[in-house]
């Protein structure tokens, strides 16, 4: 450009709008609250209290979830897998930062199912099969015998005598059940190898079930999140008390929006001729 042109922008450079995309965003909402479905007076949290509303409401959330009878099964299971309450609020926090990923809930690929019923009697059958092995042994100082009719003998009999799933999931999710491959000599059975890919089958096949439930309780409270988190972001925006992600996917919403999208993107094109990002 020529230098007219150059001294002419420099000329109007105070009168430029330059400002975060965030606070872009904002100028756009509260030009339009009515279109954008916004109260006339639109306050923005900082960090701090929106951790403050968001521990707030998690609070309340968390009393509900507890005291629901439907989810009392699901969350026992969940809590017998080892998750914590501290978990599932940390998932709160991960969808409350990227609440427009679980906006709309037909995007969530999870339903309301209960989780299966545990049935360890097909695993506990395959313990037995295993622990049919060890008349394959020619010597009974082996530490690969030793492992089996030890540790691998007495987690099968106490999968055995469970009184509960909860019990049972427990128990498949104990650390201290190994399933070692390298135990024991080759020369004191007729077919070592065979009898340690049969011990971690096992124990592949026992963390699969275990995963399986806890992954199927995990995610049907998900889904309660999910609902608390679409729930959150409505009530900010009935409040007109925005996070800094609200701003930018409710202007966002707002610019594609099927009734006023189209008068809103004409008053930006006639306002801003260039964005500069």
């Amino acid at each position: 450009p020529d230098a007219p042109q150059l001294r002419l922008a420099l000329g109007q450079l105070d009168a430029a709008a330059i400002s975060t995309r965030h606070a872009f965003a904002q100028r756009i909402l509260t030009e339009h609250p009515i279109e954008a479905g916004l109260p006339p007076n639109v306050d923005v949290l900082d960090e701090v209290g929106s951790q403050l509303e968001f521990g707030e409401r998690w609070r309340r959330f968390r009393e509900r979830l507890l005291d629901a009878p439907q989810l009392r099964r699901t969350l026992l299971l969940l809590f017998s897998s080892g998750v914590r309450l501290g978990d599932l609020r940390h998932l709160a926090g991960v969808l409350e930062d990227n609440w427009d990923v679980v906006a709309d809930p037909a995007r969530l690929p999870w339903g309301r199912a209960e989780p299966p019923v545990l049935d360890v009697a097909p695993l506990v059958a395959a313990f037995d099969e295993l622990l049919a092995r060890c008349d394959e042994c020619t010597a009974d100082a082996d530490k690969l015998l030793a492992h089996l009719t030890g540790p691998i003998a007495e987690h099968a009999a106490r999968l055995r005598a469970a009184t509960d799933e909860f019990e049972l999931l427990t128990l498949l999710r104990d650390p201290d059940v190994k399933f070692p491959k390298n135990l024991g000599r080759r020369t004191n059975w007729s077919d070592k190898q065979a009898v340690v890919d049969a011990l971690r089958a096992v124990g592949a096949r026992r963390a699969g079930l275990a995963d399986e439930v806890a992954g199927s309780a995990l995610r049907r409270i998900a889904v309660e999140i999910a609902d608390f988190t679409r729930e959150s972001a409505e009530q900010r925006r009935a409040g007109g008390r925005l996070e800094f992600h609200d701003l930018l996917v409710m202007a966002r919403g707002l610019l594609r929006d099927p009734d006023h999208g189209w008068a809103v993107r004409r008053q930006l094109r006639d306002r801003y001729q260039r964005l500069l990002l």
